[in-house]
């Protein structure tokens, strides 16, 4: 039997933002589990008080028993969620979101964990009563006076919620959990993965936008594997026998996609083919970088049709975009 790793994450907002919190539970972490966890020996699981806590009593009221249920201090990613509403407060005289966020704050200055990862709803609203209004100050309040070590994201609305939180949980529990390369990967380290579906490898800091073609590429048979950086790309390489890798040019580094088939080429022996996919302008910097850097894509273009004519004939499967 295989055990996996249980990574645990805890969801706090207020009651506002039911969707994202039901969007975690039912879409989300189930996403993250199936495509990356799993091939990490990990699983993600959620923590959320509809589902976890149970009626009691509690000397501290029932914040004090969410707490003893939920343990914050103790899982490994806290997940933050505001709008428009910030909650009625509790004994210690803030709300609920804003005592299970410093309680996370709290148990990571001390241990370096939780990680907490916090978004706002940007999406338009119009108070209709003080009250209303009174609330959603209190957010903005809260965020303008966040501790100095905390970044947090701006979405609008729901999809962009999806897309956003499944890619960095994904780009989290590769980079600290993947143990990328600390050396060369040889023949041995790739594992065989034949008579399988074609794995392809996906390199781009904002996977959302290539959605519709991998989509279309799965309907053929195609799977594939998506890392947000190098180091996540160098730790799927360590997993899996890929037939292509499709890279952007430029990350949160220029050049990114140039320097990941230097690493790949150095590290990998016999790589599979490697297709650059980029807007025009970062097609025309790798056109005028690549030489002076020697490095070679197989395949460079900014049209999702040849792209897509490219897969298939590299993994011998009809792909139409």
């Amino acid at each position: 039997m295989t055990y996996l790793k249980q990574i645990r994450i805890v969801v706090a907002s207020p009651n506002d933002v039911i969707k994202e919190r039901e969007a975690l539970a039912n879409s989300i972490i189930d996403r993250v589990n199936r495509n990356t966890a799993e091939r990490l020996g990990l699983i993600l699981k959620l923590g959320r008080w509809e589902t976890d806590t149970y009626p009691g009593l509690h000397i501290d009221g029932p914040q004090g028993l969410v707490d003893s249920i939920l343990k914050i201090e103790d899982c490994d990613i806290l997940i933050g969620i505001f709008w428009k509403r910030f909650g009625t407060p509790t004994p210690d005289g803030k709300t609920g979101t804003e005592h299970e966020f410093y309680k996370a704050y709290d148990a990571w200055k001390k241990n370096k964990r939780p990680q907490v990862m916090l978004y706002f709803n940007q999406k338009e609203y119009s108070p209709n009563t003080t009250t209303e209004a009174k609330q959603h100050l209190a957010v903005l309040k809260f965020k303008e006076k966040l501790p100095k070590e905390a970044f947090y994201q701006n979405y609008h609305g729901i999809q962009k919620f999806r897309d956003m939180v499944y890619d960095h949980l994904t780009q989290y529990i590769q980079e600290k959990y993947g143990h990328p390369e600390p050396g060369n990967i040889t023949a041995k380290d790739i594992k065989e993965n034949t008579l399988v579906k074609p794995n392809v490898l996906w390199v781009d800091d904002n996977p959302g936008k290539n959605q519709d073609i991998i989509k279309t590429c799965r309907q053929q048979g195609v799977q594939f594997d998506l890392a947000r950086t190098a180091l996540g790309a160098y730790s799927c390489l360590k997993e899996k026998n890929y037939a292509l890798i499709i890279s952007d040019v430029e990350r949160s580094k220029p050049l990114s996609g140039l320097y990941l088939i230097r690493g790949i080429k150095h590290r990998v022996v016999n790589p599979p083919p490697i297709i650059i996919f980029s807007s025009e302008r970062e097609v025309k910097r790798y056109y005028e970088k690549a030489p002076g850097m020697h490095v070679e894509a197989s395949f460079v273009t900014s049209s999702a049709k040849d792209l897509a004519a490219k897969i298939s004939e590299i993994i011998k499967k009809p792909v139409a975009v």
